[in-house]
C-alpha cells in the first residue's frame, strides 16, 4: 500500500547541508582563481621589467625619483581590511576544525587517534593563505603601477631593447621552458581541452602540479617575448586547484565535477573581466548541463572571481573599444 505524499514534500525551499558546503567551496575557488589571475598578470609585468628594463626597478630606491613618489602614493591607497577579515575568518574555521578533530579523537581508540582530521582545517588554512597572497599582490601591484604609470605593459619595452638582448632572453627562456615542460606528466591536464577531457572521463580528478607549472611557463614565456596569452593558464590553474581541493575534502564524483566547473568559470571571469561568459563557458563546455544544483555554485564562483580581480587590478576592460 502506497501513501499519498504531499506536494510540498517535493519542493526544497532550503538548501541541503551538502549543497551549502559545495556553494561555500565554490566561493573559495572563485577567490583562488581571481588571485591566480592577478598573480599571473602582476608577476609577468614585474618579470618583464626586470628582464628588459631593470633600471626602472632601481629607480624605486631613489627617494627623489618620480617612480618612488608614485609608489608612495600607491602604497597609501592599499587597504588591509579585507585580507585581515579573511584571515580572521580563516582562523575561526581552523579553530572549529581543531575542536572537531579533538572531539573525534576522544571517541576513537588510543591507537587510531589523530588519524581523521576535520575538513575545516584545510579550508581555514586555504583561506588564510589567500588572505596573505591578496596582501602581497596589493603591494606588488603598487610596484607595477609605479614602474609603468601609463599601464602599457611589457610589449612596449621590447621596442627599446637591443636585439642581442632579446635573442639572449629568448634562448634562456626556451631552456627554462624545456625543463618546465618535462615536469608535466604527459597524461595530466595542462590546457583547457584536457580539462574538459578530465571532467568527462575522470569526473574532474586532476593534480594541481600541471596547472601551476603551466602558469609558471606562461609567465616566463610572456616575460621573454613569447607570443602566448595568460588567460588559458588562469582557467587551468582555477580548475586544477578546485580539483585538488575537492579531492582533499573527499567530495564525491558529482560534486567534484561541479567544483571543477566553478574553478574554470571563475578563471574565465577573472581573466577576461566577464562573469557571464565564465558561467556560460563552464556550464556549456566544461560540465555540459544547466541543473540548478550546478548553476548556483558556478555563478557564485564567477561573480566572486570577477569582484576580487577588479579589487586588485581595477575595473578596466580587457579589450577596450577601438576609436575609428
Amino acid at each position: 500500500m502506497t501513501t499519498k505524499r504531499d506536494a510540498g514534500d517535493e519542493l526544497s525551499f532550503l538548501p541541503s547541508p551538502d549543497h551549502t558546503m559545495l556553494v561555500g567551496l565554490a566561493s573559495l575557488v572563485g577567490l583562488i582563481s581571481a588571485l591566480a589571475a592577478s598573480t599571473l598578470h602582476i608577476v609577468t609585468e614585474l618579470l618583464g621589467t626586470l628582464f628588459l628594463a631593470p633600471e626602472r626597478l632601481l629607480e624605486l630606491a631613489d627617494p627623489s625619483s618620480a617612480v618612488h613618489l608614485l609608489l608612495r602614493d600607491e602604497l597609501d591607497r592599499v587597504r588591509l581590511v579585507e585580507p585581515i577579515g579573511g584571515a580572521v575568518i580563516g582562523l575561526s574555521i581552523m579553530g572549529l576544525g581543531v575542536h572537531r578533530t579533538r572531539r573525534r579523537a576522544s571517541r576513537e581508540p588510543a591507537g587510531e587517534r589523530a588519524r581523521k582530521r576535520s575538513r575545516a582545517l584545510l579550508v581555514g588554512a586555504v583561506l588564510i593563505g589567500a588572505a596573505l597572497l591578496y596582501t602581497g599582490l596589493s603591494y606588488a601591484r603598487c610596484v607595477s603601477v609605479a614602474i609603468d604609470s601609463e599601464r602599457l605593459g611589457v610589449p612596449p619595452l621590447f621596442e627599446a631593447t637591443p636585439a642581442w638582448k632579446l635573442y639572449l632572453l629568448a634562448a634562456l627562456g626556451g631552456v627554462a621552458l624545456g625543463y618546465l615542460r618535462r615536469a608535466i606528466p604527459p597524461n595530466e591536464p595542462s590546457d583547457v581541452p584536457r580539462i574538459m577531457a578530465a571532467v568527462a572521463l575522470r569526473s574532474g580528478a586532476m593534480s594541481a602540479k600541471p596547472g601551476a607549472t603551466f602558469a609558471l611557463g606562461s609567465m616566463v614565456t610572456v616575460s621573454v617575448g613569447g607570443s602566448v596569452g595568460l588567460e588559458g593558464p588562469v582557467v587551468v590553474a582555477g580548475a586544477t586547484t578546485a580539483s585538488w581541493l575537492g579531492q582533499r575534502l573527499s567530495l564525491n564524483r558529482e560534486r567534484l565535477r561541479v567544483l571543477v566547473a566553478a574553478g574554470a568559470a571563475s578563471g574565465i571571469a577573472a581573466a577576461f573581466n566577464a562573469p557571464i561568459a565564465g558561467v556560460l563557458f563552464a556550464l556549456e563546455i566544461i560540465i555540459g548541463e544547466f541543473a540548478l544544483t550546478t548553476f548556483t555554485p558556478v555563478v557564485l564562483a564567477s561573480v566572486i572571481g570577477t569582484v576580487m580581480h577588479r579589487a586588485l587590478e581595477g575595473e578596466h576592460a580587457i579589450f577596450p573599444n577601438a576609436t575609428f
